[in-house]
């Protein structure tokens, strides 16, 4: 299921596997389409020297088997089938 979401001004589509969208309102829809491309988010921590945290994204060709990846640290471009349809925008309420 993909859930097509936002939280300020930058909208993003996002896998919906436990429904943790839907239950709060936002529409899903099962798609399917290609893998076009690949990027893993890189977190480069600081050192005791006080280099600072860098955040590199890097291409991938895949994804490893077994690897519990977090949502914050994959992006992928999906090409949609023909006469696929993604979900419509759900905008989450400010707290």
């Amino acid at each position: 299921m993909l859930a097509y979401v936002t939280r300020g001004e930058h909208p993003y589509y996002m896998r919906d596997q436990h429904e943790q969208f839907a239950v709060h309102g936002a529409k899903t829809r099962t798609v399917s389409g290609s893998v076009a491309a690949i990027r893993e988010l890189a977190i480069h921590p600081s050192r005791p020297d006080d280099t600072p945290v860098r955040r590199v994204w890097r291409s991938l060709s895949r994804l490893a088997c077994g690897v519990d990846y977090d949502s914050d640290c994959i992006e992928i471009d999906l090409l949609l089938d023909d006469g696929a349809q993604p979900p419509e925008l759900f905008s989450w309420p400010r707290r």
